[in-house]
């Protein structure tokens, strides 16, 4: 069997829409994202679509849900226990108090360009909402920059 008619039974399934769903929403909660290729996937749904396997507008209506869904739990968990997790082992991950007093400098003078360039590396992606929610910034700040 030939990897397109591979691809074409995977894609065929309707499934497939919860799954492209779960996987953007989860690139961006913190750890887990880290180790989800959110790109990936969302590319070979582009081909998918292109290829009329998939259809396109549900895909981007989709992803957008997805996206806002994903870093709005990030923004929570943040919220909730980013502080004292960044105080507790931020120092194992080489964060030091400084960089956690700049990085809440830089949210609130700087968030729509933090959360839009923080779309395009896979690792900002994860951790640009959850210091939003670390660093308690306003809700419907965050939120407009992120549907942006």
């Amino acid at each position: 069997m030939a990897i397109e008619q591979i691809f074409a039974q995977i894609v065929s399934h309707k499934l497939i829409y919860i799954i492209i769903f779960l996987i953007i929403l989860l690139e961006a909660v913190p750890p887990i994202g880290i180790f989800i290729p959110g790109q990936i996937f969302i590319m070979l749904a582009g081909f998918a679509a292109h290829q009329k396997l998939l259809n396109l507008e549900y895909l981007i209506v989709l992803a957008a849900i997805a996206a806002i869904l994903g870093d709005w739990i990030s923004y929570e968990i943040g919220k909730k226990y980013g502080l004292s997790f960044l105080k507790r082992y931020g120092k194992y991950f080489f964060l030091k108090e400084e960089y956690i007093r700049k990085s809440e400098k830089f949210m609130h003078n700087h968030l729509s360009k933090a959360i839009i360039t923080g779309r395009l590396h896979s690792l900002t992606r994860v951790f640009v909402p959850f210091l939003a929610g670390v660093h308690k910034v306003r809700f419907g700040k965050f939120i407009r920059a992120t549907i942006i």
